[in-house]
């Protein structure tokens, strides 16, 4: 009987397997985060949106996008969507949006979206990195 009580009392094999244990932890976290740094899964974060400047205009058969200012962006990384204003139907999908001269739109680019039935319009514009709006407006083609 005094031989079972001695087994809880003799404890000087816990340190070294604890160690090893901890020792085995460490080893499998730090493998870990090596490989998600090797891999590449930690570093996918979404792109922000640049900012941008347009303004949209319309004359009696077209719509007028010009750049104002901000952040020169890619016209490959964009897209137009052109709603019908009453019930938000897709009159037009531009993909890749991109301007008048080159594929890069900075202030003073444009474009010129027609023929344009007369209607009343709602634009937006896609940054498709990040698939956020950058731009909408509402205007009348008269």
């Amino acid at each position: 009987m005094k031989k079972w009580l001695n087994i809880w009392k003799d404890e000087k094999a816990v340190s070294p397997v604890i160690g090893v244990i901890l020792m085995v932890a460490i080893t499998v976290i730090l493998a870990a985060v090596i490989a998600s740094f090797v891999f590449g899964i930690g570093s996918k974060a979404p792109k922000a949106a640049p900012t941008v400047q347009f303004t949209a205009s319309a004359n009696s058969s077209a719509i007028i996008i010009t750049d104002t200012g901000g952040q020169i962006v890619n016209g490959e990384d964009l897209k137009l969507i052109i709603y019908y204003a009453s019930n938000m139907t897709v009159y037009k999908v531009v993909d890749p949006f991109t301007p008048n001269k080159g594929t890069y739109w900075h202030a003073g680019n444009y474009s010129i979206i027609s023929p344009v039935p007369k209607d009343t319009y709602k634009l937006a514009i896609i940054y498709k990195p990040a698939n956020q709006e950058v731009f909408t407006a509402e205007l009348t083609v008269q």
